[in-house]
């Protein structure tokens, strides 16, 4: 009878054992699944809110100007596909503001700054906060031809050995330049030297920073799973090999910086 008693406690310990491994084993298996759920449901609204944003890159300037000026854009904000998964969009203009416009530049990259429009003989600020260097070519317009002035400007705090002049702090910021608009405004091309950064545009008091693009806020869903995008479509911007055509001196040299 001690015997059977025996048998009997360690066959339900090894029951009590294969339960709880059970146990284990269906635990992990259904947190597995529900990652994996998961993710697949997070790829289906990450896949509806860059198909929406897809959409909105081919619609024209103007007609997306109307839309945000109308707050509102019809279907062409509004995506759904057959699984339910869908997407909306919010659509607002970069620029085309008295406020200051701050873009990011990566190390040795160029951007571009809109200046249709500014008005003649003033100016606009060019700030940041980082050690980087930066350079500037400011192209405007007289007579039919085109004129270029250059900025070059080290940081306040720059260890980088260049002849650039010094900028000088402003505003809140670091560093900042002041950029004069003679002639007619035409653009602002900025590149960021050795290091990445962080500009903000600032123009004078009371003057509007003309149009330089549109943010899109994407807000895409599967069931129960959110993705968020925020795309820019800035204004258009010429390739860095368009600082050397400036510079060509006839159309029969070669191109010269």
């Amino acid at each position: 009878m001690n015997q059977k008693g025996q048998v009997l406690v360690i066959s339900i310990f090894i029951s009590l054992i294969a339960f709880f491994l059970a146990i284990t084993l269906s635990s992990r298996f259904l947190s597995s699944l529900h990652s994996f759920i998961t993710t697949d449901n997070a790829n289906k609204a990450l896949k509806v809110s860059e198909s929406l944003v897809e959409k909105l890159l081919v619609i024209p300037d103007a007609t997306l100007k109307t839309y945000v000026n109308n707050n509102s854009c019809l279907q062409d904000c509004y995506l759904q596909f057959e699984d339910g998964s869908e997407a909306y969009a919010t659509i607002t203009t970069l620029g085309d503001s008295v406020d200051t416009y701050q873009i990011s530049v990566a190390k040795d990259a160029t951007t571009e700054i809109n200046l249709e429009g500014y008005s003649t003989n003033n100016f606009v600020d060019v700030c940041w906060n980082e050690k980087a260097s930066i350079e500037g070519m400011y192209v405007s317009e007289t007579s039919g031809d085109y004129v270029v002035n250059n900025y070059a400007y080290n940081a306040v705090a720059s260890s980088y050995d260049s002849f650039f002049d010094v900028a000088s702090p402003g505003y809140t910021y670091a560093n900042c330049f002041k950029v004069t608009t003679q002639n007619t405004p035409v653009l602002l091309r900025i590149k960021s030297l050795y290091e990445s950064s962080t500009l903000y545009i600032i123009p004078k008091s009371g003057e509007t920073l003309p149009f330089q693009g549109f943010s899109f806020d994407i807000n895409g869903r599967y069931l129960d799973v959110y993705k968020n995008l925020v795309v820019t479509k800035r204004y258009q911007i010429s390739s860095d090999i368009f600082d050397y055509v400036i510079y060509q001196k006839s159309l029969d040299t070669a191109l010269s910086k």
